[in-house]
């Protein structure tokens, strides 16, 4: 199937909707964008094709499910989309809305940040990270290695904790594969490094290093032996 996305100008509408009307249209059972515009047209089809339907887990405890939906979105997705296609915001707000309207409304009931996980709200990476569909594919992309045995390996690092996404993706360290990969590598070394004072620390720690080096010149193994020096 090729992935549809929904046009800028009706985009726009939903985002402008007032609070007593998000309350009433997010509550919906099905997916309800037809209703809403009262027509079709308001989605378009791009040229990016993928293989059939992506059906992600909904049972359990649901932020547990973030490892095992984030292989299958990337998966689906992986050597499909560019890092400028997998930005933009009318494909993961047609994901939120429509494709995975069951998922959404189960991972990220819409009784709150609906601006935040319905769409993508802004344009940095914490906007990306946000996101209901889009923070599974780009926490996957950022951290997939085909160097290893498991290649999700570092991506069942990052999903351990909340804190680990909020102190290195969303202060924007983790843009840069060679940090994020080197942070998680320590991680998976040091498992007494395990709540969120300690991933705050983390996060400080990186930020003064890329204070004084050019964090995107520096190997893994120097980022690794930095942590080492600095947090043991």
């Amino acid at each position: 199937m090729k992935i549809r996305y929904i046009k800028q100008s009706y985009l726009d509408q939903l985002k402008r909707m007032s609070e007593e009307a998000k309350s009433q249209w997010y509550k919906q059972i099905h997916c309800w964008l037809n209703k809403f515009f009262n027509h079709e047209k308001w989605s378009a089809q791009s040229k990016i094709e993928i293989p059939g339907d992506i059906e992600l887990v909904m049972e359990g405890n649901p932020p547990s499910t973030d490892l095992e939906n984030s292989i299958k979105i990337y998966n689906a997705l992986k050597g499909k989309l560019t890092e400028v296609q997998a930005s933009d915001p009318r494909l993961w707000a047609y994901f939120c809305h429509e494709t995975f309207w069951d998922y959404m409304s189960w991972r990220w009931p819409p009784d709150k940040s609906i601006d935040s996980r319905y769409f993508v709200d802004g344009s940095s990476s914490r906007a990306l990270s946000r996101n209901g569909i889009a923070r599974l594919w780009w926490f996957a992309h950022l951290t997939y290695d085909e160097n290893r045995d498991n290649p999700y390996e570092l991506t069942s690092i990052f999903l351990q904790h909340q804190d680990i996404q909020h102190n290195l993706i969303e202060r924007n360290l983790g843009r840069s594969n060679t940090v994020l990969h080197a942070a998680l590598d320590f991680l998976g070394s040091h498992p007494n490094i395990n709540n969120k004072d300690d991933y705050v620390k983390l996060g400080k720690i990186l930020n003064r290093l890329g204070g004084v080096r050019l964090l995107d010149c520096l190997t893994k193994k120097e980022i690794v032996d930095y942590l080492s020096t600095r947090y043991c």
